[in-house]
């Protein structure tokens, strides 16, 4: 699926019902992961299966990681390491439910 040209310098989004328009194809082009679902951008983390359209989304989500996984709290234990002893894990581990876990760590911490 590629973006139509309207008329030089405009392109319009192909899928019927939308109304996005840009001067640039690119523009054009990155909206329509948003229609494909298509996430081409994986975290990099071992055990992490998250994936976004876009690579600045990527970069935001690979600092949580970095943030959070190197934290210490109060008992010198570091964030990884509680969750993964809250979740019977052994560190290294490779699990898929790190990234929502600490999703679910922080909405429920109002962060």
């Amino acid at each position: 699926m590629d973006p139509i040209l309207v008329k030089k310098g405009l392109y319009k989004c192909p899928v019927k019902g939308c109304s996005i328009v840009s001067q640039r194809k690119h523009n054009v082009q990155m909206h329509l992961r948003r229609h494909t679902k298509e996430k081409p951008f994986k975290c990099s983390y071992e055990g992490c299966t998250m994936a976004y359209g876009w690579k600045s989304s990527l970069n935001q989500h690979e600092k949580l990681h970095v943030r959070d996984g190197d934290k210490k709290v109060d008992c010198g234990m570091t964030l990884l390491a509680h969750v993964a002893e809250e979740e019977n894990m052994k560190l290294p581990y490779n699990s898929s439910t790190l990234c929502k876990l600490l999703s679910n760590e922080k909405e429920s911490m109002n962060l």
